[in-house]
């Protein structure tokens, strides 16, 4: 052999396995579950009473609700409740083969002669384009959410046959083509999937909810296989607290999948964060993280207000459970709505308690003194709120404010207290 063609193929080799650890680094292998207890006959062993883990300390429970004092921008200030990821279970086609769903929601009306929902059917959304600019947006995403979020309102107000087949029709078609499987995850921090993403995964997931009883079996193993993929990447990402409303979005979206498909452990993880976070909100009800946030404090608050409601009432018809009267030395959900209901009557003065100055995710649509009010019209989850407290002083204000029976939104996909109803458990 001429000397001059020699390799040292050691050193290829190490070569090449370096890339391959670099290139496994940069992609999160799922685990599939070997486990068969998808059941809807274990929601009585679940705990909404006892104190969880990781609770903070005095000290630094009161630290993270005076960090805004020093923080001199929104956040620029120690992590006191670490956010961390949900172990979410991803089972086998033959477990969604063998486990039948449950819907939490419950058609309102019956009218077969509405057919059209106004809006285009989107084509399965294979690789998504972010633009991470906060507040920019993906416009092939906002459609698809919109439209499964729309077609989730007009089915719970219609009960409409055909429209429940344009939407098991798409489903399929999105679960066969593999839809989202690439380009959803941000590249800063952990990683987490992208909030607008993360929107659609929920609007997806509500309209799987909402038609899911009438899968055939083999349509139920291939949505199930896709979105439980999903739904793993969403339990996945973790933002650096614990208390933000991104948090509380993905512990919504997982106790919603975990009530539909039978997961106990999915719908137990989103309880025991729904009790940590009352440990962690400051006395007036108020959220420490995003009230922070500029103009977009209240907003923020908000969302994470609706999260927490929205799980309520999912345990409480979805389990019989009493989530919503968990309490920690007087701070409890009905503290949330109350911080949200004086958010709405005085925006200003409510946002300039907290409020600081947050260039990069909050001062864009507004300031301490100018806070955004959008959040009013997107607050329709106090109608909601109110199935659980409907002696709640407030009642009448919610009531008069809110008047629809369902509210379409972006960021809880439908809003409503009449689509909710007590299953009859096996």
């Amino acid at each position: 052999m001429d000397h001059a063609l020699k390799f040292d193929f050691s050193l290829v080799g190490k070569a090449l396995l370096l890339l391959l650890l670099f290139l496994m680094q940069g992609c999160k292998s799922i685990p599939v579950s070997s486990d068969t207890d998808l059941r809807h006959d274990k929601w009585s062993e679940i705990d909404v009473t006892s104190r969880p883990s990781d609770v903070l300390s005095s000290a630094r429970q009161k630290m993270l609700w005076t960090a805004y004092k020093t923080a001199g921008t929104c956040m620029n200030h120690p992590v006191y409740a670490a956010d961390s990821p949900v172990s979410l279970r991803v089972f086998t086609d033959d477990v969604f083969f063998k486990s039948p769903w449950r819907s939490p929601f419950s058609p309102i009306a019956s009218d077969e002669a509405t057919v059209s929902i106004g809006i285009e059917t989107p084509n399965p959304i294979l690789e998504v384009k972010l633009n991470e600019a906060y507040g920019e947006r993906q416009s092939k995403v906002e459609h698809a959410g919109r439209w499964f979020s729309t077609i989730s309102k007009r089915i719970l107000e219609t009960s409409n046959v055909e429209l429940v087949n344009v939407a098991r029709k798409n489903l399929l078609l999105w679960a066969e083509k593999d839809a989202l499987s690439s380009g959803i995850h941000v590249s800063w921090g952990s990683k987490p999937v992208d909030w607008q993403v993360m929107t659609l995964i929920g609007s997806i997931l509500t309209t799987t909810a909402v038609v899911g009883e009438s899968f055939q079996v083999d349509e139920r193993v291939k949505v199930g296989h896709w979105l439980n993929r999903l739904m793993w990447n969403v339990a996945q990402s973790r933002w650096a607290h614990r208390i933000d409303n991104k948090a509380l979005m993905r512990s919504y979206y997982v106790m919603l999948w975990g009530l539909m498909i039978g997961d106990y452990q999915a719908v137990q993880s989103s309880v025991d964060h729904f009790k940590k976070t009352i440990h962690d909100i400051r006395p007036d009800g108020s959220f420490p993280i995003d009230t922070q946030r500029s103009g977009m404090g209240l907003k923020y608050n908000a969302d994470a207000a609706g999260f927490m409601v929205m799980m309520a009432v999912l345990a409480e018809f979805g389990t019989s459970k009493n989530l919503h009267l968990y309490s920690v030395e007087g701070r409890s959900l009905a503290t949330v709505v109350e911080f949200v209901v004086q958010s709405m009557m005085k925006p200003i003065e409510m946002n300039q308690r907290y409020a600081i100055s947050c260039p990069s995710s909050g001062d864009r649509w507004g300031s301490v003194s100018k806070p955004s009010t959008g959040f009013i019209g997107n607050s329709a989850f106090l109608r909601a709120y109110l199935l659980l407290d409907p002696n709640n002083p407030q009642a009448g204000f919610i009531k008069r404010k809110y008047r629809w029976d369902i509210v379409q939104s972006e960021t809880f996909s439908v809003l409503s207290d009449k689509i909710f109803s007590v299953r009859e458990r096996p």
